[in-house]
């Protein structure tokens, strides 16, 4: 990409989900993940959804992108788009490193907090700072905060090592609670947009189960916006209770939520890309409740709804080739359940 005099700085949560258009016109899929070097503290590449579920996963590096724009990604040509299979670098990268939630600590042992985002030069790709929350962050900040890039040491394969007096680095990330809770919605529209090529009556229990996330977030929005309209009636210290509150609770849940989203998507990308599950992966499932009953090819049902996966049923399961049906339901239920639970605490507010 050609440099730019003036950084234009992207997080990563606006660069998922946006469309890989070549200059051709052609649409090659949405962004999935953006894949880090930590050695070099830069974006390496991307992963993509395409249409399909049984093309493999594809990839496209930072080096190929002509430019990243507030709409979308450009390339010159579709075949700077690869499988991920045939870029090592870039599978490697996917496969073993992962820097969301990841721990930040300085060498003391302090915490400083977990990265949830981070952002980057969209030119050159060198990540700027990061994201935090939690550690010291929640106590200092009652939210998040931004980490600059220069007052860290190292990325790890676990661990991301700050300088002892990183905290005299950090900035305030979160201008209100309302922010909060529109960075939420973002997400959810991103989850969507992920899986909208899944079209089976399982894989719509996603969609449902996203919508329901929406609207506990626009309740969540409708208690703020009661609480800043009757402020004036309610004592300050009050309001900076529940703010802080608040505040905590929608990180602390948002975290937890995307850690399930992001580790079944993992699962169900890995099935598309070997259609099959490792004896770990399989393993996994055991005991695990189902959200949707499951019937075999000639309509006989193999567990119902609610019901869990035993060794004899997971056999079966295999057997009658609906592994994927399997790890859908899966799926829907676990993020149902802490939705649930989401809504119920959201009451509690």
């Amino acid at each position: 990409m050609n440099a730019n005099p003036e950084k234009r700085l992207f997080k990563t949560q606006e660069v998922i989900g946006k469309q890989v258009i070549t200059l051709q016109g052609e649409d090659l899929g949405a962004v999935a993940r953006v894949l880090v070097d930590p050695e070099t503290a830069m974006v390496a590449g991307f992963t993509l959804n395409t249409k399909g579920w049984f093309k493999g996963e594809k990839a496209l590096s930072f080096s190929s992108v002509k430019a990243i724009g507030n709409y979308a990604i450009t390339v010159e040509t579709k075949d700077l788009v690869d499988n991920l299979n045939n870029l090592p670098s870039l599978e490697k990268l996917a496969n073993d490193f992962n820097i969301y939630s990841t721990r930040v600590i300085t060498p003391s042992g302090e915490l400083m907090g977990t990265v949830e985002d981070f952002s980057f030069d969209a030119d050159s790709g060198k990540i700027e700072s990061f994201l935090l929350s939690g550690g010291v962050i929640r106590n200092l900040m009652q939210g998040k905060a931004l980490i600059p890039v220069s007052a860290i040491t190292k990325i790890g394969p676990d661990v991301v090592i700050a300088k002892d007096n990183a905290g005299e680095s950090l900035q305030k990330a979160d201008s209100g609670i309302v922010d909060n809770i529109d960075s939420w919605k973002e997400n959810l529209q991103s989850w969507k947009g992920n899986l909208a090529n899944l079209k089976d009556d399982v894989e719509k229990g996603w969609e449902v189960t996203l919508s329901t996330a929406k609207e506990v977030s626009k309740k969540l929005g409708e208690k703020v916006k009661e609480m800043k309209e009757e402020g004036t009636d309610k004592s300050k210290a009050l309001i900076t209770k529940t703010a802080a509150k608040t505040t905590t609770f929608l990180s602390d849940s948002k975290n937890e939520l995307v850690s399930t989203y992001e580790a079944w998507m993992e699962k169900l990308q890995n099935f598309k890309n070997r259609n099959k599950l490792s004896p770990e992966e399989l393993s996994s499932l055991l005991w695990k409740k189902v959200g949707k009953d499951i019937y075999d090819n000639d309509g006989q049902l193999i567990i119902a709804q609610d019901g869990e996966v035993s060794p004899e049923i997971l056999d079966k399961i295999q057997q009658a080739g609906k592994t994927k049906e399997l790890l859908l339901s899966i799926a829907t239920r676990d993020v149902a359940e802490k939705l649930e639970t989401l809504e119920k605490d959201s009451e509690e507010i």
